[in-house]
C-alpha cells in the first residue's frame, strides 16, 4: 500500500478510536470519579447525542451548499455552451 493511504488509514484509526474512548470513558470518569447518578448520566448521554446529531445537521448544510456550487458551476458551463436554450 501507498504511504499516503497508510497515513489516511492510521490518521482515520485514530480518529475512531478517540472517539470511541471519549464515549467510553467520559461516562466512566463521570460515575466513578465524580459519583454521578442516574440523572446525571442520563444528561451526560443525552448532551453525547446532540453533540453528534448536531455535527451531522452541519454537515449535512456543508453537503447542500457543495451541491449548489457545483450546480451553479454546471448551469453557468451549461449557458456558455448553449446559450439561452438550455435542453429540457
Amino acid at each position: 500500500m501507498s504511504p499516503r493511504f497508510n497515513r489516511l488509514w492510521f490518521a482515520t484509526f485514530a480518529a475512531q478510536g478517540a472517539e470511541q474512548l471519549a464515549l467510553t470513558a467520559l461516562p466512566l470518569m463521570a460515575a466513578l470519579a465524580l459519583g454521578a447518578g442516574a440523572g446525571e448520566m442520563g444528561l451526560l448521554g443525552a448532551a453525547q447525542t446532540l453533540r453528534q446529531a448536531e455535527l451531522d445537521r452541519a454537515r449535512a448544510e456543508v453537503d447542500a451548499q457543495e451541491a449548489r456550487v457545483r450546480w451553479l458551476h454546471l448551469r453557468g458551463e451549461l449557458l456558455a455552451r448553449y446559450g439561452e436554450r438550455l435542453p429540457e
